[in-house]
């Protein structure tokens, strides 16, 4: 009981401490890159959620762009797909590209807006090609002589939906986007996380 109380009352001391940074951001909009060493440790993820769930109680409007890499790698592996290599940087042909959606927009997407709902959030999970979300063309890669180096179905975003996003905010959804585009001509592409989130930050500003 004393270890509980101890720990109810830290809680309130951070939320004391951190109320004139809540109001300062009550009602505007995060952009959160989710991926890497977080999305492959169960504590961390734990940790990850309840920050989410915390932010959006207190006002604060979040977008989550994932990420997958080492998910993308593990299954490749697993159904034992050969995958062709620019200078150490993966190709990402049509088999690859199967498989990438699968992943990001099949597993991780639905595996953190279930997650998110469990802990009573209205999270919905999109994938960008869903309503035109994410448009992008195709891009190259530099070579280390500088040469441009074909990598395949891999992506630049040209064009956010903003009115996708800001539609779903308006209605207390928790957007979480998985960085797959659509190209002009129906291609799909797969995009950095990073910079889908940047492109995602910037329409939203």
């Amino acid at each position: 009981m004393k270890d509980i109380d101890e720990t109810v009352i830290k809680r309130e001391e951070i939320l004391i401490e951190a109320l004139p940074y809540i109001k300062q951001f009550t009602g505007k909009t995060f952009v959160i890159k989710y991926g890497g060493s977080v999305m492959e440790n169960d504590v961390l993820k734990k940790k990850f959620i309840e920050d989410v769930a915390l932010l959006k109680l207190v006002g604060i409007n979040i977008v989550i762009v994932h990420g997958g890499g080492k998910r993308i790698n593990a299954m490749l592996d697993q159904v034992n797909l050969e995958v062709k290599f620019e200078q150490g940087q993966r190709v990402t042909d049509k088999n690859v590209m199967r498989i990438v959606e699968m992943v990001l927009s099949g597993q991780i997407n639905k595996e953190l807006s279930a997650c998110l709902s469990a802990h009573g959030i209205n999270a919905v999970g999109l994938c960008g090609r869903d309503s035109n979300l994410l448009k992008a063309v195709k891009s190259y890669a530099k070579g280390e002589n500088g040469e441009q180096l074909d990598l395949g179905y891999v992506g630049q975003i040209t064009e956010v939906n903003k009115t996708v996003l800001t539609d779903l905010i308006d209605a207390g959804y928790v957007p979480i986007i998985s960085p797959v585009a659509c190209g002009e001509n129906g291609e799909t592409f797969n995009v950095n996380a990073d910079f889908a989130a940047g492109a995602v930050s910037g329409a939203l500003q």
